[in-house]
């Protein structure tokens, strides 16, 4: 389903600013990205950002791109969760609705050192509510890889296909990366400079 994990040969590199690298491959069917890049900080230990967590803080950092997240209640023990995220309006004047996109994710560890969060688009649940005229992107399919190499240091791989609208113009093929490189941006910025009593 996305880029090989081992290679990115056959895929363009977009962006590399900011230590973080977005990749983008065009299939016959869909357009796949990928976001590689590393978090360090010293002063925390990062494992303990890593769970259902991440996706409220994503919320806490984007608020200029990400209207809402909707979460059900989790613990440490939890393994899968349903979430929704309501995105901010764009592109109004190419008669675009407010998007939403809502998952069910399922958190593996793959090994000791790696998390995995894999998450498929589903049904919106009953108990999420959004506003009447926004709609569903069209796909929203990702694996998220965080390998904690130490406490201090960890290698985080996203890959994604995520379908806004169909027959966007070409010029904004790029958007679905960008827009979540952006995300991922002050996600690593906010890791890399907290400290132990930060979360």
């Amino acid at each position: 389903m996305f880029i090989n994990t081992e290679d990115t040969q056959n895929s363009t590199e977009i962006c590399a600013k900011h230590d973080i690298t977005l990749y983008m491959t065009k299939t016959e069917i869909d357009t796949r990205f990928r976001l590689t890049f590393k978090i360090n900080n010293q002063q925390y230990d990062l494992k303990n950002a890593v769970g259902f967590k991440l996706f409220t803080l994503i919320g806490e950092l984007n608020k200029d791109v990400i209207e809402k997240i909707y979460t059900e209640p989790y613990n440490n023990d939890t393994k899968t969760m349903n979430v929704g995220i309501l995105l901010k309006s764009f592109g109004k004047e190419l008669g675009l609705s407010q998007k939403y996109m809502c998952v069910k994710t399922d958190m593996i560890h793959t090994s000791k050192e790696t998390v995995r969060f894999i998450s498929e688009q589903i049904d919106k649940p009953i108990d999420i509510v959004v506003p009447e005229m926004s709609e569903p992107v069209l796909k929203a399919s990702t694996i998220l890889d965080i390998t904690l190499h130490s406490p201090h240091e960890a290698l985080v791989t996203y890959d994604f296909a995520f379908v806004i609208e169909e027959d966007l113009p070409l010029y904004m093929e790029k958007y679905p990366g960008l827009l979540m490189k952006k995300i991922f941006v002050r996600l690593k910025t906010f890791l890399e400079n907290i400290n132990e009593n930060s979360l």
